[in-house]
């Protein structure tokens, strides 16, 4: 059990501190600091963070925070084959944000939601699945564009690389509403 009264009396000055993603300005000090403490504790020989892994060490969104950190660190320095930290010294990182970077393309997106779509309909049965896909797609990209575009169709058309003419038909047979895309 936590004691109340020391609670209150630690509460005095609450210091807030940001998560590591929030301040990615003190990865590089802090890999210093942990590379010092890895060679203590395990009695290694790395003095250094190649430019590479430092650059991945900084993409990393880090939501285990500053503990996560130390022990990547750690588990490097155990790897290392030298004396400085290499972007393959932190495969499961690698592998982390590769699959970070894959997950979040809009390719990658929309593969799995149309995967997750089509799953549930029976493929063979509708004859015409590629206008089916097509007008799911179009209706909310139209709208997120006149939106962006605060109702301005010819800026609209022109961002979405079609004829003005075109967009207005598209918006009438979607049956968008022109009203709720102009937004103040």
């Amino acid at each position: 059990m936590f004691r109340e009264d020391l609670y209150y009396r630690l509460n005095v000055l609450p210091i807030e501190l940001p998560p590591l993603r929030q301040r990615r300005e003190d990865i590089p000090q802090l890999v210093e600091f942990f590379i010092r403490r890895a060679n203590q504790q395990f009695n290694s020989e790395v003095n250094d963070c190649s430019e590479k892994a430092l650059k991945l060490l900084m993409d990393h969104n880090w939501p285990g925070n500053i503990r996560e950190l130390e022990n990547t660190i750690q588990r490097a320095s155990l790897l290392c084959q030298g004396q400085t930290l290499c972007a393959d010294d932190f495969t499961k990182l690698q592998q982390h944000h590769n699959t970070d970077e894959n997950n979040n393309s809009l390719e990658a997106l929309i593969d799995k939601k149309l995967r997750a779509s089509l799953a549930q309909k029976d493929i063979v049965e509708v004859n015409d699945l590629y206008q089916m896909v097509l007008h799911q797609m179009e209706r909310p990209l139209i709208k997120i564009i006149l939106e962006k575009t605060r109702g301005n169709q010819v800026r609209a058309a022109q961002v979405l690389g079609i004829n003005r003419n075109t967009l207005r038909k598209k918006i009438q047979l979607l049956g968008i509403d022109k009203d709720k895309t102009t937004i103040e």
